[in-house]
């Protein structure tokens, strides 16, 4: 059951901020009007009539006169208001300058998603990245002095994320690095399965003293169980340092989150929702609207995405769960059963080899209380040595097994990416990131 914090993170939108949707709308009548009459003057401004003038009215009588905020900008009384929001339409075309045509609202209505967020999140639709339309582009428009740019729903972060690492590379350099962990750990059981097995043969146990046939399962063989459960915690780690340390996954984060890139367009999995509903440039207004910026974000490594990269950190949280995954990655607890096998295997171990000590330690004490002969004391203990060995050989036959499956089934995760290195380690990530940025 998620807890209360948990929830109300749903009820963070990018559209909460108070003055978005009146701003919408004077930015489109500016737009239109500036676009329309590059050259009017203030006068024919002051003096323009029908919708244009209702638009501009209603903003400033809503808004003339306020105390700036975050939420409210700040426009002086109104004999002066028209004066500002003349000054920021100029300023508004003079920075969009690349781009033609009529502006328009992008609509309240809930776009499709990709086929890969909607696997993720469970929503087949969701909040348009863009507010505005300029020809065919969508505009994103938001408070420069503090804009939310996603949600800060658990599952939304996630999608984000694994947008980004895909998007950024930071994916094959986690896969990379995890094969890496898997052959070390497959050539490294070798030697400590090898290691734990008793040497020679049953004539040189005849031979030797007997206080070196104590057999006791050589405890290198559970450094095998000791060493898989580091790859998972150096998975943990790589997924961390990625998250604190890595520029390119941080500006592919900020891309996403800004553009919808793979939110609606579907562009880094191949499985659009709708492309409309995507960003393709930033406008961000100051409060008091003086400043303006207006940007195209036409990829990873463009100025605006790169500056709300620069104010980004990430703060994850590895617990166990279940991550969204499916066909083979159903046996997503196969790490689980790894640990329990090894367990029992590395327990009946234990056993053989501490009854086989107490049944040696009984020969010698009857060797020595003369209830038998050395002779007799050395024949029993051959063959009750010979027994373990065998005992441990097929104990660790069966260890081998486990590791085999293990490596076989990690190595097919790994290849699935991080939906199925997660899934098969049977922990998911909680990430905490700032969800609101200066703009300008």
């Amino acid at each position: 059951m998620k807890r209360f914090k948990e929830h109300t993170n749903y009820l963070i939108t990018e559209g909460s901020t108070a003055i978005s949707t009146d701003a919408e709308e004077v930015i489109v009548g500016l737009w239109n009007i500036f676009q329309k009459t590059p050259n009017i003057t203030y006068k024919e401004f002051q003096g323009l009539r029908g919708s244009d003038r209702r638009i501009i009215t209603r903003f400033i009588d809503r808004y003339a006169g306020q105390k700036p905020s975050k939420t409210k900008p700040g426009l002086p009384k109104k004999d002066e208001a028209y004066g500002v929001l003349y000054k920021f339409g100029k300023l508004l075309v003079q920075k969009g300058g690349s781009l033609s045509g009529k502006a328009t609202h992008a609509g309240s209505s809930k776009p499709p998603v990709s086929k890969k967020w909607k696997e993720i999140t469970g929503k087949s639709k969701d909040t348009s990245k863009s507010d505005l339309i300029i020809g065919s582009h969508g505009i994103s428009v938001k408070n420069g002095a503090g804009a939310r740019l996603m949600s800060g729903a658990v599952d939304e972060t996630k999608a984000t994320i694994i947008s980004a690492m895909k998007l950024s590379g930071a994916e094959e350099s986690i896969k990379k690095e995890m094969m890496a962990l898997v052959s070390r750990f497959a050539t490294s059981t070798e030697i400590h399965i090898s290691e734990a097995l008793p040497v020679g043969t049953t004539t040189d146990l005849a031979q030797a003293d007997a206080s070196t046939l104590k057999l006791d399962v050589n405890k290198k063989a559970k450094i095998i169980f000791e060493e898989a459960d580091n790859i998972r915690h150096q998975c943990k780690d790589l997924f961390t340092r990625i998250f604190s340390t890595s520029s390119a996954f941080k500006q592919a984060f900020a891309y996403e989150a800004s553009t919808g890139w793979e939110k609606f367009g579907g562009k880094v999995f191949g499985a659009a929702g709708d492309d409309s509903a995507r960003a393709d440039y930033m406008l961000a207004f100051s409060p008091n609207f003086s400043r303006v910026r207006f940007e195209h974000m036409g990829s990873v490594r463009s100025k605006v995405v790169k500056h709300i990269a620069n104010q980004m950190s990430f703060s994850a949280d590895m617990k166990s769960g279940r991550f969204p995954a499916k066909g083979d990655k159903k046996g997503y607890r196969f790490f689980q059963t790894f640990q329990l096998g090894l367990k029992t295997e590395f327990s009946k171990a234990d056993e053989l080899t501490t009854k086989t000590n107490e049944e040696i330690q009984m020969y010698e004490n009857m060797l020595a209380e003369s209830q038998i002969t050395e002779l007799q004391m050395w024949d029993k203990i051959k063959s009750l040595v010979s027994k373990a060995w065998e005992g441990l050989k097929s104990i660790f036959g069966r260890v081998r097994d486990i590791i085999i499956g293990f490596t076989s089934k990690l190595t097919n995760a790994i290849t699935e990416g991080i939906t199925g290195i997660t899934s098969f380690f049977g922990f998911d990530f909680t990430v905490s990131h700032n969800t609101e940025f200066n703009l300008l």
